[in-house]
């Protein structure tokens, strides 16, 4: 069962509620974040304050979650605060600049939160389905903490107070990162809770070691007030164009009955091969994919959520040469797939809430219980595919909680497709992270993780290198069909929280790994052995701001590389967690 009970929490204080062509296609979106920069203040100024016009209702005490269940309670209110980035009544929040941030923020309305929540006021009292609505709320890019609980008990009616804090979510980014002996820049303009709506829009250009990118992106994750999705994307890139449509209902709780979803993608580009950090081929790649999909479930039971699934996927992989650039050894063969499937996923309920763990002082849910999911198809040429042959994937995740001795999470996955009794592009994953608190609350980790392929696609490459876990080496280093990864790190978590704005962390880390052909130890000339790095470096991540992944600054010396790399790696990357 879930370990997630709601903690005790109030709110001392009530908050109130490049290229020509891209050029020309981005203009309309432009005008539409101008408006939206204009509007932005106004609609914070002309807000109605959701705290005023009535006195504070009377609390009864809440008694035990057994009491309020044998009594079969029901929820009555629901009151929904919402707090502003900086507390006023915070020691270190109280200044001009920080109120002024508070008044130009457009707070997120009430009813983006109550769209989110699993109950509704005359609802049977469920004390699962509050702390699930809490999680739904903490993924929310716009939310730094969410806390629901039960605040008073009248009449057989249990109140509920939903309280969430709001940070920035307006951002313009000019970004640089660097890993592998690469550099990677971003200017985007980026609102992930556009008005306070809860609606995200992205426009931006981005340069990597692959392409320029001209990307516009929206998102929304309630449609008409629904728990179901919508994300649009296109991007203009240097080498193609890459454009996706994404409407789907996922099944957005344990207890979700249902969930369907419609996927296209289309995605034209130069793609390349490399060995030792250097490409070798180039080739250009065009690829059409559609996917619809329903499921179905009988919800929560005993702890345990059945959900089955059905669906059809369209997938055309076309390879053409490239007209300019690397010289191509073998251009990959086209394949054209087309199959029905069905699928299912099996889960438990069991999460924990954490804190620095892989994020900075922020709450964290966990998820330890145990997961499997797979699916299964039959690709055939009657439907209009270019040959027959079973399609499959198959993933499973667990965890266990060690108490004092630490904290386990394993995962394996398998995924693959067979054609005229041959095995093609077979890859099996697994990883295994052991966490435990040293030193206080610092954390050491243990990831080992692996993959095992079998005729791969020719333009897929198993890679390990700088970009992937081994820092101390230039990305996309060592090729294989094999490939392991062995980091040991030990993380420090530091209550420096520098302008009230940035957190800080620290990290000191070792990585051995390798890629390599059994058949062919000539795939990594001068390298082909395992190899090893050590590092250290500081983590800061951002308690104001949407933008929450953590910055990483590290330094770390590989130990086994030739002459011809350079003995130190800097790396500036921006990742999801530690």
């Amino acid at each position: 069962m879930s370990t997630d009970s709601p903690r005790p929490f109030c709110l001392e204080q009530k908050a109130e509620q490049g290229q020509n062509t891209g050029v020309l296609k981005s203009t309309r979106w432009f005008v539409v974040l101008v408006m939206g920069l204009f509007l932005l203040p106004a609609g914070r100024l002309f807000a109605a304050d959701p705290g005023s016009g009535g006195e504070e209702p009377v609390r009864c005490p809440v008694p035990d979650e057994a009491t309020l269940l044998a009594e079969k309670a029901v929820v009555g209110q629901v009151r929904i605060q919402v707090g502003d980035i900086f507390d006023p009544e915070a020691p270190g929040e109280r200044n001009k600049a920080f109120k002024l941030v508070n008044r130009l923020h457009a707070n997120t309305r009430p009813r983006v939160v109550e769209n989110l929540l699993l109950f509704r006021s005359g609802d049977p009292y469920d004390p699962r389905k509050l702390s699930e609505s809490e999680r739904l709320l903490r993924a929310q890019k716009f939310f730094y903490d969410a806390k629901v609980r039960p605040v008073s008990y009248c009449g057989g009616a249990v109140d509920v107070e939903v309280a969430v804090r709001d940070v920035w979510t307006l951002s313009v980014t000019a970004a640089f990162s660097r890993s592998g002996g690469e550099n990677n820049t971003t200017f985007e303009i980026q609102d992930t809770n556009l008005l306070g709506t809860g609606k995200d829009v992205t426009i931006g250009r981005r340069q990597d070691f692959d392409r320029t990118s001209q990307v516009y992106t929206y998102r929304d994750r309630s449609v008409a007030g629904t728990h179901g999705r919508l994300e649009l994307w296109y991007a203009d890139n240097s080498d193609g164009n890459f454009k996706v449509f994404d409407l789907n209902q996922p099944f957005y709780s344990l207890d979700t009955r249902w969930a369907a979803g419609l996927r296209v993608r289309t995605d034209d580009r130069f793609d390349r091969l490399f060995r030792l950090g250097k490409a070798t081929d180039r080739f250009r790649r065009q690829q059409d994919f559609i996917e619809g999909f329903y499921g179905f479930s009988r919800g929560l039971r005993n702890g345990y959520a059945w959900r089955w699934l059905g669906g059809v996927t369209y997938v055309d992989d076309h390879f053409l040469k490239a007209d300019e650039g690397l010289p191509l050894h073998k251009l990959p063969r086209d394949h054209k797939l087309v199959y029905p499937w069905v699928g299912f996923d099996w889960m438990q309920d069991d999460y924990q809430k954490v804190t620095n763990f892989n994020q900075l002082s922020r709450t964290e849910d966990l998820y330890l219980g145990r997961r499997l999911s797979g699916r299964i198809g039959y690709s055939t040429k009657s439907l209009g595919a270019d040959r027959n042959g079973p399609v499959y994937s198959l993933k499973l995740e667990d965890g266990a909680n060690l108490g004092k001795h630490g904290l386990v999470l394993a995962n394996a996955d398998l995924s693959g497709r067979a054609s005229g009794g041959v095995r093609e592009n077979v890859e099996v994953n697994f990883g295994l992270r052991y966490f435990r608190r040293t030193f206080g609350q610092h954390l050491f980790t243990v990831q080992a993780s692996g993959t095992w392929t079998d005729n791969l696609d020719g333009d897929r490459q198993i890679l390990l290198g700088g970009d992937n876990g081994l820092r101390g080496y230039p990305l996309r280093y060592q090729e294989g069909d094999r490939r392991f990864l062995l980091s040991l790190e030990q993380r420090f978590y530091t209550s420096w929280h520098i302008f009230k704005l940035v957190h800080v962390g620290a990290a000191v880390f070792a990585d051995i790994g390798r890629a390599w052909f059994p058949d062919n130890p000539k795939a990594n000339p001068g390298v082909d052995r395992a190899l090893r790095d050590v590092g250290l470096g500081l983590r800061l991540g951002s308690s104001r701001s949407s933008k929450g992944a953590l910055v990483h600054l590290d330094v770390a010396f590989p130990l086994d590389g030739p002459s011809s790399i350079k003995s130190v790696q800097w790396l500036v990357t921006s990742k999801e967690s530690f």
